[in-house]
């Protein structure tokens, strides 16, 4: 339960709903202990003037019903008020008066506001974590999820007391109770639905492995331990995201693949399932070993697996045979094309496309989703330049003024696109659309422009 100091330091309850409370104690604070004296419980229609009064506590004064700023002082005021309104017959059966001790103060706790599934998981003793660095705002994580942490700030103070009882289980007598006074600033979770990925990569794109290096040449020591301490994700997150990008893992420590070493080693791969005379390397079925007996010996072993994650399916019924996935092939080809000029006429670039694509695949728009941009002017006809989502400003302000330096106006079916990586739905980018940019209605298909400075 948590309670309340009103402004006469009177605790009363307060309702917290389906939300629970835990205190955190960080290791330098100092424990405070100290008590409170609790009247013998009676029931509310028994109780009079006389009862209210105790050590420390405010004492009766006359009883103006239109003065309620210190209405909880006196117990006559709470029956004369309620009676009033007739509500008496709605009070709880019983009534407790709590009043601090004159050296109970704030220290330095932190009350958490937790959701009703995390609260059960820390009762049963998983375990939570506060990560980032000194300049980060914090999160915490469970073993698979992340929230974002805010402090929200109440006009009075808060404390638990144990052993508290209300309206029933009360015994005769004066009983002790030990508070834990808590500041009124308390923090409250929201999950992050959508995780940054950029923290992650500029870490790793600080060690690079490049085309015919050696794995093991590096100084950085990028280590599991040292991303959990500087990434703001939970452990699954972190193993999920590490598998969803060209990394490569050698001794426990992480590297990142450079554009170059993906491009060449893609090349490498395609080249291999043209060739005839090539039996086991195909666009049909590949495996680990076929592809470690092909190629060079300076690609390592780690390469080549991020390769079949990244490029390829696994085959149905058959373990350890990979298909190249079209997708996939397609965009590292078209990305490897886009980026060696500022932008080529649509017609050329399916050309170029095409020869660059092992035999039988075949370029479709809908895998450049997120990396290509295509443009129409009366003087250049259609035109398609590179645009990789994952590499616009995180700043969703920074981010729609660079959109719309390349093109204005945009269809949703466009923008939408560019969006992917910090909104988790159509209803997150609506959202994002509508505060950053004005929409209009055109031939039925809702298109933005900037917004009005």
């Amino acid at each position: 339960m948590c309670f309340h100091s009103g402004p006469a330091t009177k605790i009363v309850l307060r309702e917290i709903g389906s939300n629970d409370f835990v205190v955190v104690r960080p290791a330098d604070s100092i424990e405070m202990d100290r008590f409170i004296v609790r009247r013998p419980a009676k029931k509310a229609s028994q109780l009079s003037s006389q009862d209210a009064a105790m050590p420390g506590a405010p004492q009766a004064t006359e009883i103006d019903l239109d003065d309620t700023s210190n209405l909880l002082d006196n117990v006559d005021r709470v029956k004369e008020f309620f009676t009033l309104a007739k509500e008496l017959d709605r009070v709880e059966p019983t009534i407790q008066q709590i009043f601090f001790d004159e050296n109970a103060v704030p220290v330095d706790y932190k009350l958490v506001e937790l959701p009703k599934d995390l609260a059960d998981k820390f009762e049963r003793g998983e375990n939570f974590v506060l990560r980032g660095d000194h300049d980060d705002q914090p999160v915490l994580c469970t073993e698979d999820r992340t929230f974002l942490i805010k402090e929200a700030e109440i006009s009075n103070s808060m404390i638990f007391a144990d052993g508290l009882s209300l309206a029933s289980g009360l015994t005769e007598g004066d009983v002790q109770l030990k508070l834990c006074p808590v500041r009124n600033i308390f923090w409250e979770l929201t999950e992050i639905e959508h995780l940054s990925m950029n923290r992650l990569k500029d870490i790793l794109r600080e060690d690079e492995l490049h085309w015919e290096e050696t794995i093991e040449s590096t100084t950085k020591k990028h280590t599991w331990e040292y991303l959990l301490d500087h990434v703001q994700m939970s452990e699954k997150q972190l193993k999920e995201s590490l598998l969803s990008q060209p990394t490569v893992e050698v001794q426990g420590v992480f590297r990142w693949l450079s554009s170059d070493y993906r491009d060449r080693l893609i090349n490498e791969i395609t080249d291999l399932c043209d060739e005839r005379d090539v039996a086991d390397v195909n666009v049909d079925g590949v495996t680990f070993d076929a592809l470690r007996n092909r190629l060079p010996t300076h690609i390592c072993d780690q390469a080549i697996e991020w390769f079949l994650r990244d490029q390829c399916k696994p085959k149905d019924g058959e373990d350890g045979v990979y298909a190249l996935d079209e997708c996939q092939i397609c965009r590292s080809k078209s990305s490897q094309l886009l980026r060696t000029t500022v932008q080529f006429n649509l017609e050329h670039f399916e050309q170029l496309v095409e020869k660059l694509l092992p035999v039988p695949m075949e370029l479709k728009y809908e895998y450049l989703r997120g990396m290509a941009l295509v443009t129409e002017t009366m003087t250049t006809g259609k035109t398609v330049q590179y645009l990789a989502v994952e590499d616009l400003p995180e700043n969703l302000k920074d981010r729609f003024q660079l959109l719309f330096s390349l093109k204005s106006p945009w269809k949703y079916s466009e923008v939408e696109p560019y969006l992917d990586d910090i909104c988790a739905s159509s209803k997150a980018k609506g959202q994002v659309l509508l505060r950053f940019c004005r929409c209009a209605t055109i031939n039925g298909e809702k298109t933005y422009f900037p917004a009005e400075r």
